[in-house]
């Protein structure tokens, strides 16, 4: 976190994270279920950082991102907001259907592959097609050359 201010800022930092994560260690952190919160103070034009490490448990189904949400409340003042800022980064494996591209039939969840599959298989049947037809012309140009 950067004061890019004139003045100090004093103040709780909380973070969240989803309900299927659990805070496994942070240095100096007080936890309250999904939230982990420290006292903090950022010199004008500082910069300060806090870490914790996060067990991440089953992923329940339907979720396509684990959001990190963080807040920084003033001193005296907790239902006060300064800063909120969220990261929400996607899970390795999951699909985030408002991240893929579809063609204009396809909802959420469905896959591309059978279109893909059916192009390459119509486009094999076309090259083979003309492949059949440029060797009977050929043929056909070859005994009329031979017949005169």
């Amino acid at each position: 976190m950067t004061n890019a201010g004139a003045s100090a800022v004093k103040g709780t930092l909380q973070v969240t994270v989803p309900g299927y994560a659990s805070y496994a260690h942070s240095a100096s952190g007080k936890k309250t279920g999904s939230d982990l919160s420290w006292p903090i103070t950022v010199g004008a034009g500082k910069t300060v950082s806090r870490e914790t490490t996060v067990r991440v448990g089953r992923i329940p189904r339907g979720e396509v991102r684990f959001t990190t949400l963080a807040t920084l409340y003033p001193e005296g003042e907790p239902g006060r907001i300064l800063v909120r800022t969220a990261d929400p980064d996607g899970i390795r494996g999951v699909v985030d259907p408002a991240h893929s591209v579809r063609s204009p039939g396809a909802s959420a969840g469905q896959s591309n592959a059978p279109l893909v599959i059916t192009a390459i298989i119509g486009g094999a049947i076309i090259v083979v097609a003309l492949a059949v037809l440029l060797w009977i012309r050929g043929r056909r140009r070859a005994r009329a050359r031979s017949a005169t």
